[in-house]
């Protein structure tokens, strides 16, 4: 469970740094060195991160996308930030267990953002439209 428990406490921290818990909203107040767009991808790539330096992060989502899995893949990216995370993690088709390490921290960071900023709690959880993935990741931090 520690991770869990490390991931809620970075993300309570970040939102209240921030000073909302709006996905775009993060980004723009503290996550200054990410250039972040949306941008036209292939279907099977929801968005992507590359850290460049300290001072240089890149942040792509598809435009495509809508409602929470919107949310959600915009949350997964700023956990790569947020978390330091430097690989090219999704473009990177090798297995190596760091980099999966890496993408599932993304998804907890993810689960435990997009639980707050849709105050998500376990009356409501099963009401709220979202693929299954998601909801057993939200579901850890109720």
């Amino acid at each position: 469970m520690f991770i869990e428990e490390y991931i809620q406490r970075k993300v309570k921290r970040l939102i209240k740094k921030a000073g909302t818990s709006n996905p775009e909203g993060i980004i723009k107040t503290r996550l200054k060195s990410a250039d972040f767009k949306y941008v036209p991808l292939c279907k099977n790539i929801n968005g992507y991160y590359i850290y460049i330096s300290g001072k240089k992060k890149i942040i792509r989502v598809n435009s495509e996308l809508k409602g929470a899995e919107k949310q959600f893949v915009v949350l997964h990216e700023t956990g790569h930030c947020i978390l330091d995370h430097r690989g090219i993690i999704l473009l990177d088709r090798s297995n190596s267990i760091s980099k999966l390490k890496e993408e599932y921290d993304a998804d907890l960071f993810a689960a435990c953002s997009f639980k707050i900023y849709n105050n998500i709690n376990k009356f409501n959880l099963n009401n709220i439209c979202m693929p299954e993935y998601i909801r057993s990741l939200v579901n850890k931090f109720l």
